[in-house]
């Protein structure tokens, strides 16, 4: 990460597990916890959100195995920090059903997951945005 226009670097490792694989999903505001995804490298099967601070690290939730692809970031932005830091998005875009997890902290506050029979045409969740003004998620 770098802050501009002062150019200074904020350097962040990404675990990896033997056999699985690590990507960057968000940084909060204040660059003191990044929310990250791990998953098997292989099969895209135990994917999980995890938390990391300088305390530690934690799985905050365990997204479900798609029978599509693992997801699609060139869709939507897949996870966003609240302006204040206090609000988490993860968004999961598997075929073909999408999942949208809000965290406060790391506490699961809500999640939209799809019906037994999967979204109706046009129902799931997609690009969520966080407002540039209160903690609202549209």
């Amino acid at each position: 990460m770098v802050d501009l226009p002062e150019v200074r670097y904020h350097w962040f490792t990404l675990p990896h597990p033997p056999g699985f694989g690590a990507e960057l999903l968000a940084v909060s505001p204040a660059l003191d916890e990044i929310a990250w995804l791990s998953n098997n490298d292989t099969t895209c099967t135990d994917r999980k959100v995890h938390l990391t601070t300088k305390s530690g690290d934690l799985v905050v939730a365990t997204l479900p195995t798609a029978p599509g692809r693992c997801g699609a970031p060139n869709l939507s932005k897949q996870a966003a920090y609240t302006h204040s830091g206090s609000h988490l998005f993860v968004l999961d875009q598997p075929l073909p059903d999408n999942v949208l997890i809000v965290f406060q902290g790391n506490k699961q506050m809500s999640s939209l997951l799809p019906p037994s029979g999967g979204w109706p045409k046009g129902a799931q969740p997609e690009m969520a945005v966080w407002s540039s003004n209160s903690e609202t998620l549209f």
